[in-house]
């Protein structure tokens, strides 16, 4: 299953339901599927609630199934039969949090070149029961506003591997709370560059932290609030760096929901920043820097 696919097909769901009337209901065709190859229009889409809609392909073949789709904030707020939501507001079972142990530390360092001071930057932590890593969430004035649950298979505890845990989920302080968090370059407190380097997860924005400004989107979505809150910090360079599919995904995004960014540009990406060795990651910094002079030798 392509979730960057999925994910954007829900997308296109949450805006046909924001376009309805209340218990209005329409059969169009899916965007996930496409209607097989007679293009049928096999989903239908009903807004039953102010803020949620309800939608079911009926082709047995497409799974993007049934769900609830949230019509306000986040793009990840939602319910589908064969997705779990990621965003969790004001959770009832929030994640119990130790200090970063060391096993977690040696894993992080190893496979993704963070140093101690990131890890403290970033407000790394452990969970106490079941081994998954805990990350805050910050916002552009750095003041913490959620955490992100994250689990990697070779740190669960034993008891943890006998159930379903998701892979990511992100906890957020309060129903006001955008899921992205800011990192400012040589870990500072404010606004440091003129670029802004946006990433899906926050392991690859903290390690491009000593190159430029960075955020991380949690996802590969930017709905209003996010893009509202990214032109609120008015950069005059922001690149996109996500995998191909998921840019994608983004980009058609932002264009559907006919918002504008000044200075937004899409970098297509062959691996995660978080992946990338350290030469590969000199390489994709000497190119961001490239295109920056050559905007400014264009202007001039």
């Amino acid at each position: 299953m392509n979730i960057a696919k999925k994910t954007s097909a829900i997308l296109e769901v949450q805006q046909m339901g924001a376009e309805l009337a209340l218990n209005e209901e329409i059969r169009v065709v899916c965007p996930h599927c496409g209607g097989g190859s007679t293009h049928e229009r096999s989903l239908s889409i009903r807004r039953t609630e102010t803020l949620s809609a309800l939608y079911t392909c009926w082709r047995a073949s497409c799974d993007l199934g049934y769900g609830k789709v949230s019509l306000k904030g986040d793009g990840k707020q939602l319910f589908n039969s064969r997705m779990l939501a990621k965003d969790v507001k004001k959770p009832a079972n929030a994640a119990r949090s130790v200090p970063l142990i060391e096993r977690h530390s040696r894993y992080l360092k190893r496979y993704y070149n963070l140093t101690d001071a990131l890890l403290a930057y970033g407000g790394v932590k452990s969970s106490y029961r079941d081994g998954r890593i805990i990350y805050g969430i910050y916002g552009p004035d750095r003041k913490k506003r959620g955490k992100t649950v994250r689990k990697y298979k070779e740190l669960l505890t034993a008891r943890a591997k006998s159930v379903t845990i998701p892979k990511c989920i992100n906890e957020l302080a309060s129903d006001r709370s955008i899921s992205q968090s800011w990192y400012y370059k040589g870990r500072e407190l404010r606004k440091k560059t003129d670029t802004l380097i946006v990433v899906e997860d926050i392991v690859s924005a903290l390690r491009i932290n000593a190159h430029f400004d960075s955020l991380a989107i949690l996802g590969t979505t930017l709905t209003a609030e996010k893009q509202s809150e990214i032109r609120s910090q008015k950069y005059k360079d922001i690149f996109l760096c996500l995998d191909q599919d998921a840019t994608r995904a983004s980009a058609r995004y932002v264009k559907n929901a006919n918002f504008n960014i000044p200075g937004l540009k899409v970098k297509f990406l062959k691996k995660d920043i978080k992946n990338m060795s350290d030469e590969e990651l000199e390489t994709f910094v000497n190119d961001i820097k490239s295109k920056v002079e050559d905007e400014q030798t264009a202007v001039v």
